[in-house]
């Protein structure tokens, strides 16, 4: 009887034990913030992406100006967390691009009061400190949304922290064929010299032979294959828009949070740009319209849903003098339709 207490006793202690192990180790999880976090604040797109190494952290900020995509910046950060507070502190260091009036900032993140750890809350200050100093204040309070476990590259090769150890190149192993190569080499060039009037075209290599890239053709059907799907969907009105130019300039942007919308868009129910990914880059299209019908519409047909559905994108109409900024909403089911009415 004694025994089988005191085996019992031991399993309760090894369950308490394991049971405060998983604890630990899920709140040192649930501290690490690496990855890609998206957000709107006040009127600019934010992107965080961050490397946590314990209570270290590096990383870039992207953010843009909603209402004037030309207003841009990146900026590398270093920040530390604070365990205590339970806060991450990361403050910008110098800037990568800056095409407005954009100033270094602190930016303090915290988790978010529903508990979701893809989910933190944040502010902004334009003083600049690592270690967090009493009574700071804090305005333009965002909420992000962490889209990727991986921090997003920065393009031209450039690395996510601007402090990044080095790579080695590993080591060139010579391979004991290069000997073996060199004889045949050697004896090639033997033969060649004993052999003036041979043909020197049939004795080349598969190697030394170019042979032209191969072009992949463009399924043929894609078009039709497309407009039938687009004809399918219901019609969703974003706008009726009265313009008094033949030719009209469409810049497309995807709305708030880059989440991968992919969208094809036609004209007149003929495909003028197929599966084009949004961004903060402006897809830019230049149309001119037909003026042997009074019918113009503009089709924006949802290829996928992105990370966060729908799909959502910022059109803005610039005929002549006039600029018109819309913003569209299309799914699986409906395409977001834009009718022009055009009076010379």
């Amino acid at each position: 009887m004694k025994k089988i207490i005191k085996h019992d006793f031991q399993m309760k202690k090894l369950i308490v034990v394991s049971v405060l192990f998983l604890l630990k180790t899920s709140s040192l999880f649930s501290q690490n913030i690496t990855g890609t976090w998206e957000g709107i604040m006040a009127d600019e797109f934010l992107r965080i992406s961050i490397i946590q190494d314990g209570k270290d952290l590096c990383g870039y900020t992207s953010d843009v100006v909603m209402n004037d995509r030309s207003s841009k910046c990146k900026v590398y950060f270093k920040g530390l967390y604070n365990k205590r507070n339970k806060t991450w502190i990361i403050t910008g260091t110098s800037f990568i691009e800056n095409s407005g009036n954009h100033v270094l900032m602190t930016l303090k993140l915290w988790k978010s009061e529903t508990g979701n750890a893809n989910v933190l809350r944040g502010g902004v200050t334009t003083e600049l400190f690592m270690e967090e100093p009493r009574n700071i204040v804090y305005s333009n309070l965002f909420t992000v949304r962490k889209v990727s476990n991986e921090p997003l590259e920065l393009s031209g090769n450039r690395p996510t922290c601007f402090e990044m150890p080095k790579k080695q190149k590993p080591p060139v192993v010579k391979t004991p064929e290069k000997k073996d190569t060199d004889k045949k080499e050697k004896k090639k060039k033997n033969t060649e010299k004993e052999s003036p009037d041979k043909n020197n075209e049939t004795d080349k290599k598969p190697d030394d032979v170019i042979t032209p890239p191969v072009v992949k053709e463009d399924n043929p059907n894609n078009e039709e294959e497309l407009t039938n799907k687009m004809k399918e969907r219901k019609k969703n009105e974003i706008s009726r828009l009265e313009i008094n130019e033949p030719e009209i300039e469409l810049t497309v942007y995807d709305n708030g949070i880059v989440d991968n919308d992919t969208v094809s868009i036609f004209y007149n129910g003929r495909l003028i740009k197929s599966k084009q990914r949004l961004s903060e880059e402006p897809l830019k299209i230049k149309l001119k319209l037909d003026e042997n019908t009074s019918r113009h519409e503009i089709t924006m047909f949802a290829e996928n849903l992105g990370s966060i559905p729908p799909n959502t994108a910022i059109i803005i109409v610039n005929a002549g003098s006039k600029r018109y900024e819309l913003r569209s909403s299309a799914s699986l089911e409906e395409n977001a339709v834009l009718y022009l009415e055009y009076k010379p």
